[in-house]
């Protein structure tokens, strides 16, 4: 019969582990802390960057130029009079059509009706609008034939599966075969708030773009006819 030896005692003593485990609490804590603490200084630092002073300022886009609200353009780059881009960014409040007002009169105690538009001004030849590809791309990517939409528009599923409505062309067909419609592409993504691509061509040169939240698509008509106005206003008379 083979003699039966015992462990030996490891030494190990209950109270390191809760040791080792309350150490490693607060130190996720703290990364935690400085994780927000990070996001905070970002979102302050983005909200500084920003004025609300609504003094018009002249800029190059492309070779065209530009006249825009100060208050409407949230990068300090591109509030420099004079400057020259190929693209600028916008946001605007909608309806109101007004740019940032401070943290006292925008954001924050802005009426609930108000709705953020970021808008983009792109000076380029090349970039097509969702109309112009209707018939040489879109139509033919779309999953299934049109269907009746909102507000009067057609739908177009552009999911890649019919039925997926994932990615949602909205378009107005007036009968005229022209490509200067609404047309819009609304993505629908399960884990995040639906919103809008609206782009229209101002000039052989020029194309404004805007996303909006989905909501607004039953109020197309209103949305679209105001951006237009807002990019004319831009443009020397």
């Amino acid at each position: 019969m083979m003699p039966v030896t015992l462990p030996k005692a490891t030494g190990y003593r209950p109270f390191h582990s809760a040791l080792i485990l309350t150490l490693l609490v607060l130190l996720t804590l703290a990364y935690i802390a400085k994780m927000i603490g990070g996001w905070i200084e970002q979102a302050s630092t983005r909200m500084e960057l920003r004025t609300a002073e609504a003094r018009l300022v002249t800029l190059w886009l492309g070779d065209r130029r530009v006249t825009v609200p100060m208050n409407m353009l949230p990068k300090p780059e591109q509030r420099k009079e004079g400057s020259f881009h190929e693209r600028l960014t916008l946001e605007v409040n909608w309806p109101s059509m007004t740019g940032y007002a401070g943290t006292s009169g925008n954001r924050g105690n802005r009426a609930a009706a108000e709705r953020p538009i970021t808008v983009e001004l792109m000076a380029s030849h090349k970039v097509e609008t969702v109309m112009e590809r209707m018939d040489t791309t879109l139509r033919r990517l779309a999953a299934g034939k049109p269907q009746t939409g909102q507000a009067g528009l057609y739908m177009l599923d552009m999911s890649g599966k019919a039925g997926a409505s994932e990615d949602v062309l909205f378009y107005e067909d007036d009968g005229t075969g022209l490509e200067t419609g609404f047309a819009a592409r609304c993505r629908m993504p399960k884990d995040a708030p639906a919103s809008c691509l609206r782009d229209m061509r101002l000039a052989p040169d020029l194309v404004a773009s805007y996303r909006f939240d989905m909501k607004l698509l039953s109020s197309w008509g209103r949305l679209d006819r105001q951006m237009g106005a807002l990019f004319e206003s831009f443009l020397p008379h």
